[in-house]
């Protein structure tokens, strides 16, 4: 297949920074389309100039004003645009799966607070949708990932008469596991059920562990879990057969992939799933949800539930985990799902655009539409600012009274209402948004030094369950413990701030010396509030050397100081490594 074009690839601007299933869309569309022969450049500039490119390509609508940008970007320039829109709709899960802690009492509102925020959740819904709506007519060609992809967009958005091109997700023939000694461990496991994937309530693993409670099978759920409450949750609903692991490089999840029996994925909802391509090409059977295009990728080779019923998920894994191991499934895949094939599917499409000629829009409906755009955002603004108050009069009273637990809670409402004034501050110019921006950032200031606070950072308290008394040389354990933040502010996890609490270890020999001074790090999987202790699977790998060895488990400020240097000891253990 030849094909000579010069093509710019534009996205949201965080997409190497917050990692996702687009980036690897992306990443690996561009490497196989570049030995097709094409040309691809990756953008997050929404003024780029694109006279030297051939076409457009926008991935993307979560962020659809972001993508807006990108496709307006181009038609002024006379560029066709090529969009994978990525779109689901989430109506379902915002109904039925938004999980809300039983144990944080609601704010009591007065009835017009309660709906200026009902009315602020309706202008936010219309200005996504009419985003969406209108990127979607701009552009010339839309590539869906699936069937079930495109009716969507044609039902919820009104484009009968659009041109679309289907282009499927793809996945890479597995490798051996790379990066870590600890795949045996997995192995060791037996057969099990993995659900890999952010700890969320849209990729519902609470309703997994209570369809598994009770059945038997070890579940292992693997993933950094950004909403602390739901995570908590997951722990508290889970049995002793539920192992819960950090997040782990693609490399290293290979080992988890190919010790696995079935990959459970019960989804509010997915667009097409790159974790079920490569659990199915490593060897994994699959029970995933019915709110995706799953059954179109797999059909009769994998099984399907409903996310809201418990009895459908534990019937999913459970058909899944006694079919037969033949192969069928990774041969489909290899057939019919790589990234060679996806990029061949979307070199089609280019081609399909560039013959196709432009897609006409009726004159004006593109400026009706971002008039009314326009008077949204306006509103939007408006009530934005009345009900940000709150959190203002909280940082002011704050500064004149640092109460540091208290301002630990509110941090994170700063940082948002800061974030927000910078979007604002890029769409306008003006004295009153640059001043409110630096008040904000220095009440951030205000944050970061209160948080340098030793006495109220640097307390734990770390048990160690069943503690291992022997070792087998240069092998890797999992060990259970149980850390307590005893200070009076929250801990940031890794992925979530910038300088991250860890566990990590120490290994010194019989005469007290140093042999491992700085070994594997274990995430924390969410941030962790004061007070609060979270149970923790964390990876020890033992001397290569036989002979009599203390273990030492400490926490570490990432790119700040070891707790031990602030007055907390470690927990030593004293162990025998020996074959």
């Amino acid at each position: 297949m030849e094909m000579k074009a010069k093509v710019l690839f534009q996205t949201r601007s965080d997409l190497f920074d917050n990692f996702g299933g687009d980036t690897v869309q992306i990443l690996r569309t561009k490497s196989e389309l570049e030995a097709l022969g094409l040309e691809i450049q990756i953008s997050f500039d929404p003024s780029q100039d694109v006279g030297g490119f051939d076409i457009v390509h926008v991935f993307n609508l979560l962020r659809s004003s972001e993508a807006l940008l990108f496709i307006r970007n181009a038609r002024s320039q006379n560029k066709p645009v090529a969009l994978s829109p990525i779109y689901w709709n989430t109506s379902e899960f915002e109904e039925k799966g938004r999980f809300i802690p039983p144990w944080r009492p609601r704010p009591r509102l007065t009835t017009a607070a309660t709906q200026a925020r009902e009315r602020l959740s309706s202008l936010r819904e219309t200005h996504e949708r009419s985003c969406r709506k209108l990127a979607l007519t701009l552009s010339d060609i839309v590539f869906p990932l699936a069937e079930a992809e495109r009716s969507l967009l044609i039902n919820d958005f009104d484009l009968g008469d659009h041109r679309f091109h289907i282009v499927h997700n793809g996945a890479d023939l597995p490798g051996q596991p790379t990066g870590s000694r600890c795949g045996e461990q997995f192995g060791s496991l037996g057969d099990f059920v993995l659900c890999p994937g952010r700890i969320e309530d849209r990729k519902n693993q609470l309703g997994l562990i209570m369809a598994m409670r009770g059945s038997g099978l070890k579940t292992v759920i693997i993933g950094a879990a950004p909403n602390s409450d739901y995570f908590y949750a997951c722990q508290e609903a889970a049995d002793h057969n539920v192992v819960f692991l950090p997040q782990m490089p693609g490399n290293e999840l290979m080992g988890a992939y190919k010790a696995a029996r079935v990959v459970a994925t019960p989804s509010w909802f997915e667009v097409a799933a790159l974790v079920n391509l490569e659990a199915g090409l490593s060897g994994c059977h699959i029970a995933t949800t019915d709110r995706s295009s799953a059954p179109e990728y797999f059909g009769e080779l994998a099984s399907y539930c409903d996310p809201s019923d418990i009895d459908s998920i534990r019937r999913s894994v459970f058909q899944e985990y006694e079919r037969p191991r033949d192969g069928a499934l990774r041969r489909f895949i290899s057939d019919n799902y790589t990234w060679r094939r996806a990029a061949e599917q979307t070199v089609a499409a280019y081609e399909a655009l560039l013959s196709g000629g432009r897609r006409s829009i009726p004159k004006g409906e593109e400026e009706r539409a971002l008039g009314e755009l326009a008077l949204i955002a306006d509103d939007l603004e408006m009530l934005e600012s009345l009900l940000s108050t709150k959190v203002g009069t909280a940082v002011r009273d704050c500064t004149d009274r640092p109460d540091l637990s208290r301002f630990a809670g509110l941090r994170h409402q700063v940082y948002h209402r800061t974030r927000r004034l910078m979007d604002a501050a890029a769409a306008k110019t003006g004295e009153g948004v640059i001043a409110h921006l630096s008040r904000s950032l220095a009440a951030i200031l205000l944050a970061r030094e209160l948080l340098s606070y030793d006495r109220a950072y640097y307390g734990a308290l770390i048990t160690v369950e069943n503690p291992p008394e022997r070792m087998r040389p240069g092998r890797c354990y999992w060990l259970k413990f149980v850390i307590q933040n005893t200070g009076g502010l929250t801990w940031g996890a890794a992925g979530l701030c910038a300088n991250p609490v860890n566990l990590a270890y120490r290994w010194r020999d019989s005469e007290g010396r140093l042999v491992i001074a700085d070994g594997l790090r274990t995430p924390l999987p969410f941030d962790l509030a004061a007070g609060r202790e979270i149970h923790l699977l964390a990876t020890v790998v033992a001397p290569t050397d036989p002979g009599l060895y203390t273990l030492e488990l400490h926490l570490v400020h990432e790119s700040a100081a070891w707790f031990e240097e602030k007055g907390l000891a470690p927990v030593r253990l004293n162990v025998l490594v020996c074959e």
